[in-house]
């Protein structure tokens, strides 16, 4: 499925027109579902439409410059927020409510990996060396980027953790002042925008295959069908459930965890013939089930 990030972005815009002071709080609702209708036909339905994903290689520049951005904002000020919070309260590791949540999150976050296939399919002179090397060095800068991310956003908030760094507490107490993290929003807003198409290209080829068979003949209007089909959905999903972090914890749990863990380690045991290899990919599958439980039981049980 999309990843419905539709959520995500409003709500980045949003806080970014109230911090420029275009809009006031207090108006968001209605705001917020006038803002998706218009990025549905001006951005979520052109960006989505072409049938292959290599119109996005210039824009994916900008997603790598946010997510550098946002690390150089947290390393360059940690100072001043790490002199503000209590390091005796720092705690390298700790399962509490928000244990479950984080799992959620993340697990939303890594179902990526869906994509790889069709970014091989479309790359120049193709080769095994040659999609090893694309993978290592985005999962290599990608890693960097977030642990520095993890760490600095929790150091800096050890008291009051954000569910989404960008949306820190300033020094000063004031949203709007944060104006480098307004940036930060925008730069989020743009990468989103860009993962939306590229989340489609998996979503869609798959409905089509399941419903018409493999072999199936691209169609331009079943193409265009299915496309907007898909978006509006999830734009109805969007409107409906407001919570972004909600959603993200439920569809990490119930989908990402069974697509790129559970499954793919059970295929795993399949194709091996060392039993040690085996026993610990099953003890995987194993232990990802019980986090996939608890986050929804968490989440289902948090926002009762």
């Amino acid at each position: 499925m999309v990843k419905n990030i539709q959520i995500l972005v409003v709500q980045m815009l949003i806080s970014v027109f109230i911090s420029f002071g275009i809009i006031q709080e207090g108006d968001e609702r209605w705001l917020s579902i006038t803002l998706s209708l218009v990025l549905l036909a001006l951005v979520w339905i052109p960006t989505s439409l072409p049938k292959e994903i290599t119109f996005l290689r210039y824009g994916s520049t900008l997603c790598i410059i946010g997510i550098i951005y946002i690390t150089l904002v947290l390393a360059f000020e940690a100072p001043n927020y790490i002199t503000r919070e209590s390091i005796s309260e720092v705690t390298i590791f700790k399962v509490d409510s928000k244990f479950f949540s984080a799992v959620g999150v993340t697990l939303f976050a890594y179902d990526g990996g869906q994509n790889i296939p069709s970014i091989q399919n479309e790359l120049v002179f193709r080769n095994k060396r040659r999609m090893k090397k694309v993978i290592c060095r985005g999962m290599f800068i990608v890693t960097l980027s977030y642990v520095i991310m993890g760490v600095l956003g929790y150091l800096t908030n050890v008291t009051n953790t954000p569910d989404l760094i960008v949306f820190r507490q300033p020094i000063s107490g004031e949203k709007s002042s944060d104006w480098p993290m307004v940036i930060a929003r925008i730069f989020v807003a743009i990468y989103l925008n860009m993962n939306l198409p590229i989340q489609m290209y998996p979503t869609r080829l798959s409905l089509e295959r399941m419903i018409w068979g493999t072999e199936v003949e691209h169609k331009k209007l079943r193409h265009f069908a299915l496309t907007v089909g898909i978006l509006i959905s999830n734009l109805i999903l969007a409107i409906l459930l407001p919570d972004a972090i909600f959603f993200f914890k439920i569809v990490g749990a119930v989908f990402a965890m069974p697509i790129c863990i559970i499954f793919p380690a059970i295929l795993y045991c399949k194709t091996i013939d060392s039993s040690f290899e085996k026993a610990i990919s099953m003890l995987g599958v194993m232990v990802t089930t019980l986090l996939a439980v608890g986050c929804i039981a968490d989440t289902l049980i948090s926002s009762s």
